[in-house]
């Protein structure tokens, strides 16, 4: 059989790469995974990968791949083993790599076989450290951010990892944009510079600095996990002096937002350590990391820092001074809570009624936040919101229920059983009640659970992003997102590190509002594309946001780019599936593919047909997961095979040694229809190999 070879199909959710760019996936020659290249804004300035819909493990292996000279990492966690392979390849090459992964993971991971942290080194192309975060509430460093060659940043909600490029909703977006890319890339000299101090500073072998092998004395590695010291006598704090208790206890940490001291005094400070000497070489550690940071605009933190008011909580006194359409922001130094606040708030003014606010998040435990949604749902602003399933049913998550269930109401959407809500002295009862939702009922409850299972009962909506409408005084209509790794929480907001952007921009919102009608589609309103609910959702943004029409491929959409150029981006519907009980190791020494023998060739005259890879995580519970881009409507026939680790049957041919299918021949295809709209739809996520 001969060979296979597709270009970009003309119906894929895409952009072209730019001039130069040689598309890569996850297999070192192949064109396979030209499809999942996202959607972007005109000029490719902001473009956006979803998962599962768009695969982003294409995306962000394909940005490393084609590296010409530097890769930046920091990230919360990352188990991709190929990232490792390519990593290497291009450090081989003379890329040089920094990777910077949240201290936890980094020291968690090192038995872990698919860490991409130990697979990692050591080279002399190679930086890497462990980042701490020594702020209260045993914070975290957050974010997934990834520059290449100091000219794109990607970020979003997506760890590096299986669980979020593939199998949990997420997103990640990347912007091409001078400005911008210098404030993440500032951000990001911030970490290093934080961890280089703290290993110079305290490391048992200084030698390890930047080599990610540096370890550390026992009570900073408590402090760096657990988020405070001990008291005497096992750790080195007395914390019967007065103040001195702000240091063992993990609410309040070492350092402020913005990494100013908690304890301003030195002679204080020093005094609360049981060895003075020990004392003396902290208060240098904390003044050489206070030297460090900076507010977003630039401004020293040290110069204009957060405080602590009568009561001890922290006040953040620094206004920014960001201007333009996209605005980029910090946990802790930048008030993140604030900035998400402000846009909020200004959905308030004008005419409510005529605004909306569509929430896509893993869950909601700020207090302020909360507050805000429930005034915008009270002055009839149109309110949507997504909590994660598994969020939902964990009691660490259930801090707001009191203003989220009475007076948002919880719901699993059209067609499924009614909640009750209720709390019970600490705890809060869940019951599923008998009656079941209908369109009436379903409209009065906002807060949708957000009940994925493509990738088992650990599957989530993991994203973190916002989309915001409203009038302006001129008649016009303004739209902000709201996207980064910031989860609306109080610690994302205050401690950890965390990234934010606002983006005024009609595409990249039109971008993100047909994502989140296709998951109110999806898991509000049970598939079902006669829902009123559903029609109601996308008449109100089709009549106020014409980039979302033209994101759903309606004609005279009135959405032009800054030239007046009308956008007319490339769409399409996506089938996501997943299989279980597959034959196949979870060390990727085969590889597992849905082959579509309809996918239409890319030019007049070539072969039809396409494999779209599989992928999984030993969480999966044994599923593996794809999504494969069609026209909306048709029907798609697929079947599913293995091959050898370096088969890419879009490459090499059906014919290539190795392969094997999961049930006799390779026209005993599986089908599924796809709905009218182009949106992404879920036939089954359960699946059986070899049972069609």
């Amino acid at each position: 059989m001969k060979k296979l070879l597709f270009a970009l199909p003309l119906l894929a959710i895409a952009c072209a790469p730019l001039a130069g760019e040689e598309d890569v996936g996850t297999s070192e020659a192949s064109l396979s995974n030209k499809t999942f290249e996202g959607t972007c804004t005109p000029g490719q300035k902001i473009c956006a990968y979803f998962a599962p819909t768009d695969m982003p493990i294409h995306a962000v292996i394909g940005a490393m791949k084609r590296a010409q000279r530097s890769i930046r990492i920091a990230t919360y966690n990352i188990n991709i083993p190929q990232i490792a392979a390519v990593l290497h390849e291009r450090m081989n090459a003379g890329v040089k790599v920094e990777m910077m992964e949240d201290y936890a993971h980094a020291v968690e991971d090192e038995p872990d076989p698919n860490s991409v942290w130990s697979k990692i080194g050591p080279h002399a192309n190679l930086v890497k450290y462990k980042l701490s975060v020594l702020r209260g509430g045993t914070p975290q460093m957050h974010d997934k951010i990834l520059v290449v060659d100091d000219e794109r940043v990607f970020f979003g909600s997506a760890n590096w990892t299986f669980t979020g490029l593939v199998g949990n909703f997420e997103n990640v977006m990347s912007i091409r944009d001078a400005g911008i890319v210098a404030k993440y890339q500032a951000e990001l000299d911030e970490l290093r510079d934080l961890a280089k101090l703290t290993c110079e500073s305290f490391a048992t072998n200084p030698a390890d600095c930047g080599k990610g092998t540096e370890k550390y004395p026992p009570e900073l590695h408590r402090l760096m996990i657990e988020g405070a010291f001990a008291a005497a006598p096992s750790g080195p704090i007395d914390a019967s002096k007065p103040g001195c208790n702000v240091l063992t206890n993990d609410r309040y940490g070492l350092l402020l937002p913005g990494n100013q001291p908690r304890i301003a005094d030195q002679a204080t400070f020093e005094g609360c350590f049981v060895d003075a000497a020990l004392g003396a070489r902290y208060w240098t550690f904390v003044m050489k990391a206070a030297a460090i940071e900076k507010y977003a605009d630039g401004t020293n933190v040290s110069a204009d820092p957060p405080t602590l008011d009568a009561n001890g909580y922290v006040k953040f006194n620094h206004r920014d001074q960001q201007t333009g359409p996209i605005r980029a922001y910090f946990s802790g130094e930048d008030d993140v809570e604030w900035m998400m606040v402000r846009e909020l708030r200004a959905l308030q003014s004008g005419t409510p009624t005529d605004a909306f606010a569509y929430v896509s998040t893993n869950f909601v435990t700020n207090s302020r936040l909360t507050k805000e949604l429930v005034k915008l749902k009270e002055l009839g602003v149109r309110t949507r919101v997504f909590f994660d399933r598994g969020r939902f049913y964990d009691p660490m998550f259930t801090s707001q229920f009191y203003q989220l269930a009475p007076k948002l109401g919880f719901t699993k959407g059209l067609g499924a059983n009614k909640l009750s809500v209720t709390q019970a002295g600490n705890t809060w009862n869940i019951v599923s009640l008998p009656e079941r939702e209908d369109e009436e009922s379903l409209a009065q409850n906002v807060v949708t659970v957000f009940d994925n299972d493509l990738s088992g009962k650990y599957g989530a909506n993991h994203n973190k992003f916002a989309i915001l409408g409203m009038r302006n005084a001129d008649g016009t209509y303004r739209v902000k997102l709201l996207n980064g790794s910031a989860n609306w929480s109080g610690a994302a907001t205050d401690t950890n590190d965390e990234n934010l952007v606002v983006i005024e921009d009609q595409h990249a919102a039109a971008i993100y509002l047909r994502e989140m009608i296709s998951e109110l589609y999806v898991y509000r309103y049970a598939q079902n594309e006669e829902s009123a609910g559903l029609k109601g959702d996308m008449d109100f943004v089709a009549e106020r946001v014409p980039c979302y029409r033209a994101m759903m491929g309606q004609p005279n959409a009135s959405c032009a780019d800054s030239t007046g150029t009308p956008w007319t981006p490339d769409v399409s519907a996506a089938l996501v599936m997943a299989v279980k009980h597959v034959p196949v190791a979870l060390d990727y020494s085969r590889r597992v593919w849905a082959w579509v023998p309809d996918f239409p060739a890319a030019s007049e005259g070539g072969d039809p047909g396409r494999a779209f890879e599989l992928f999984s995580y030993g969480t999966f519970e044994g599923k593996w997961v794809t999504s494969i881009p069609w026209t909306p409507g048709a029907e798609v026939r697929w079947k599913f095979f293995s091959a050898p680790a370096n088969v890419d049957p879009n490459r090499d041919g059906l014919g290539a040694q190795g392969i094997e299918w999961e049930y006799g021949g390779i026209h005993n295809d599986r089908r599924a229809t796809l709905g009218t709209r182009p949106l992404l739809t879920i036939r089954s996520s359960n699946l059986v190999w070899g049972q069609p």
